[in-house]
């Protein structure tokens, strides 16, 4: 049994996006991912459908949720497949013909073809199209990854991150660029000084995201482009792992949105919704997180990077082509909600997803 003091937390029964009183989903949670003390209750309202923590974390003993969490990885070493996905695919589809060479391109042509990747590559640059390059802010940056590969595609990269043992990693592994540390309301940045700003599975770790969507539109610039990504309370993971789904994320996921929840915070807190979707490209990910939880016990070692068996893989593999397909015919079930805002003043002179 652990000595460590418990986890400092809030009450928070009432709904922060409409100010409802949550209705009981999912009691009694533990941290199986990470080994994070205390027991957590997942919120949903009856009104707008957000779901949310309860108890909150106190801002004091944030830290805490994270000293195990994998943004405190080295970035792996990237194969030419992924290479190609990343840079190749762009290449071909978004305009960074000058960032790939040209048996990248080639390959990247070639792999584009293949719907479930073209997907995962525009997913990976937070459809951020070449014609749009400039000064890119990831809010949230972790070890760096996603600001190494956008700038190999041309972008000047800087970014903010709350946890100094990420920020430190990022440094290293993306030398030059500016890693700020901190939340995005407390850092003293230049106001309209970003052609984009990115916000990847963050916008469901912050206590008060009509805050922290506000700050980062403060700092935009005209015509520029906010993009998040977030866990999709109405995805095919939800219905197939239920209580053991990776998005619940307990107790570091304080809020989970869908593509309707989302939407609404973002136009509350002052930005207009150019396009929400949904997608799939991290479902085979995903899956095997799911798995891992559900074989996992309560006070047991942490879920987060248990072996898994080759069938499983080729399951989660399944998984990903079943998601992508529904996702094709219209169904909001992939397992990311991909939301692009803007300032709404400077929506006419924007550029297109």
């Amino acid at each position: 049994m652990s000595t460590r003091p418990e986890i400092l937390a809030h009450a928070a029964p009432i709904c922060r996006l409409c100010g409802a009183t949550g209705a009981p989903l999912h009691a009694t949670m533990d941290d199986r991912l990470y080994g994070v003390e205390g027991s957590w209750s997942l919120l949903c309202c009856p009104e707008c459908g957000l779901i949310w923590l309860d108890p909150s974390p106190d801002a004091a003993d944030m830290g805490r949720l994270y000293e195990n969490y994998h943004t405190h990885d080295e970035m792996a070493r990237v194969s030419f497949v992924q290479r190609s996905v990343r840079r190749g695919i762009p290449a071909a589809l978004l305009g960074y013909r000058d960032s790939a060479g040209a048996k990248e391109r080639a390959t990247g042509r070639l792999l584009a073809t293949i719907g479930p990747l073209r997907e995962a590559a525009r997913r990976s640059v937070m459809a951020l199209t070449a014609d749009g390059r400039g000064r890119l802010l990831d809010v949230g940056c972790g070890a760096g990854l996603f600001l190494s590969v956008m700038r190999d595609l041309g972008w000047e990269v800087s970014g903010t991150e709350t946890d100094g043992t990420a920020a430190a990693l990022a440094r290293r592994q993306v030398p030059g660029a500016a890693i700020h540390e901190g939340l995005i309301q407390d850092i003293d940045l230049p106001d309209a000084a970003y052609d984009a700003i990115t916000l990847s599975h963050v916008i469901e770790h912050v206590p008060d995201p009509e805050s922290t969507l506000r700050a980062c539109s403060r700092l935009l610039r005209s015509g520029g482009r906010i993009v998040l990504a977030t866990p999709n309370a109405r995805g095919l993971g939800v219905a197939r792992f239920g209580r053991s789904w990776r998005g619940w994320e307990v107790p570091r996921h304080i809020h989970v949105f869908d593509p309707d929840t989302l939407a609404r915070q973002v136009e509350k807190s002052g930005l207009a919704v150019h396009s929400v979707e949904t997608v799939a490209s991290s479902a085979f990910y995903l899956y095997l997180d799911g798995v891992r939880i559900e074989r996992s016990t309560p006070g047991g070692p942490p879920a987060a990077g248990q072996p898994v068996g080759r069938f499983d893989q080729l399951r989660a593999i399944a998984f990903w082509l079943k998601e992508y397909a529904a996702v094709r015919n219209g169904r909001s079930v992939g397992e990311e909600v991909l939301l692009v805002a803007e300032l709404p003043s400077k929506t006419s002179g924007s550029h297109p997803a």
